[in-house]
C-alpha cells in the first residue's frame, strides 16, 4: 500500500514537471518585446531607453563603441571623443558609451549581440578588471535572448536568472507594463548619461568593495577555476562574434580610482590572445582630483582618460 501511495506522489510531480516545463517552453519561444527587456534596466541604471534607443531605433552609425560597467560609463566622455577624433581626422567619427552599472561578462556579450543586428562598429572597447567578475550580470535575464538564457551550460546563479527570464517574458505577454520617463529625443547620437557619476551612499558603496573583495579571497582554487573558465568562455563568444562581423576588439584596464591596484589586470596573458590591452596611465585613476569614489571618475577625470584615449586612437 506504501508503496501504490509513492509511486502516485512521483507519478503526479513527474507530471507537474512536465507540464511546468512545457509552460516554460512555450513561453521562451514566444517573441519577447526587447523594448520591454531594455527598460527593466532602467529600475537600477537610468540607462536602458538610451540602450534600446541607440541600438535599435537610431540609425546613426556606431563606428567606435565602448563596453564595460559604471566605470566605463562615468570615464568615456563620448561626445568629447568624437570631437576629438574629428579634429584630427577630418571626418565624422561616431562613438557610442555603452557601459552600464555593475559587473557580468554576460550582459556585455548581450548587448553586444543585439548591438550586431543593426550596427557594425568597426572598433569594440571592452573595459577589464583588475580581476573578472566570476558570475553572470544581474540583469542578463532582462535582455537575453532565450537560447542564450537556457541552452549555455550550468553556471552560477543559472536556475534563478532562468527563472527570472521567464517573469519578464510571461510579465511582457501579459501586458504588464511599469512607467518609465520619456527618452529625450533631442539626444540621439550622445550618451546621455556623462554628468559626473554620483552616489547616493558613499558609505554603502565603500562596504559593497569590500564585501566583493571578501567573497573573492573565500572562493576556493577549484571554483576559482571553473568560473574563470565560465567567463572566459563568454570573452571568447564576443571575440567570435567580432571576427564574424569584421569588429576589431580592444581591451581597455579600468581599475578602481585611488586604491592600490595591480600594474596590469589578472588576465593580462588571456586577454592580449584577444586583442591590444591598453593601460592608461595611473596618473589618471589615481589623481584625488579625479576619483567620485573608489569605482568611478569624475568628470574631470573622465576628460582626461577621453584625451588619451583620443592620443591613443591616432
Amino acid at each position: 500500500m506504501e508503496k501504490k501511495i509513492i509511486l502516485q506522489i512521483i507519478k503526479r510531480l513527474s507530471l507537474f514537471a512536465f507540464f511546468l516545463i512545457g509552460v516554460c517552453s512555450i513561453v521562451f519561444l514566444l517573441p519577447f518585446d526587447k523594448q520591454y527587456g531594455y527598460n527593466q534596466l532602467l529600475k537600477n541604471c537610468d540607462k536602458g531607453n538610451w540602450l534600446y534607443s541607440r541600438i535599435f531605433l537610431n540609425k546613426t552609425p556606431i563606428d567606435i563603441a565602448f563596453i564595460g560597467t559604471s566605470r566605463t560609463d562615468s570615464g568615456v566622455d563620448d561626445g568629447m571623443l568624437e570631437g576629438l577624433l574629428r579634429q584630427q581626422r577630418g571626418d565624422s567619427v561616431h562613438v557610442a558609451n555603452f557601459g552600464f552599472c555593475r559587473f557580468g561578462r554576460t550582459l556585455d556579450y548581450a548587448m553586444f549581440k543585439d548591438m550586431l543586428r543593426f550596427h557594425r562598429p568597426k572598433l569594440i572597447v571592452l573595459e577589464v578588471q583588475e580581476f573578472e567578475r566570476h558570475f553572470s550580470h544581474e540583469d542578463f535575464p532582462c535582455i537575453a535572448d532565450a537560447g542564450d538564457l537556457i541552452f549555455r551550460g550550468v553556471y552560477p546563479l543559472y536556475f534563478k536568472q532562468a527563472v527570472m527570464g521567464i517573469h519578464f517574458r510571461l510579465r511582457n505577454l501579459l501586458g504588464i507594463t511599469d512607467e518609465y520617463p520619456p527618452y529625450d529625443e533631442a539626444d540621439r547620437t550622445i550618451n546621455h548619461n556623462h554628468k559626473e557619476h554620483k552616489v547616493k551612499d558613499k558609505d554603502n558603496a565603500k562596504k559593497k568593495i569590500e564585501l566583493r573583495q571578501i567573497k573573492q579571497e573565500k572562493i576556493t582554487e577549484y571554483e576559482k577555476a571553473w568560473r574563470n573558465e565560465y567567463c572566459k568562455n563568454y570573452l571568447r563568444k564576443i571575440a567570435a562574434l567580432a571576427k564574424e562581423n569584421g569588429v576589431e576588439i580592444k581591451f581597455m584596464y579600468m581599475p578602481p580610482t585611488c586604491s592600490d591596484s595591480p600594474e596590469k589586470p589578472a588576465e593580462y596573458a588571456f586577454f592580449s590572445t584577444i586583442g591590444e590591452v591598453w593601460l592608461p596611465p595611473f596618473s589618471i585613476y589615481n589623481n584625488p582630483e579625479y576619483c567620485a569614489d573608489k569605482d568611478h571618475l569624475t568628470q574631470e577625470g573622465a576628460e582626461a582618460l577621453t584625451l588619451w584615449i583620443s592620443e591613443h586612437l591616432k
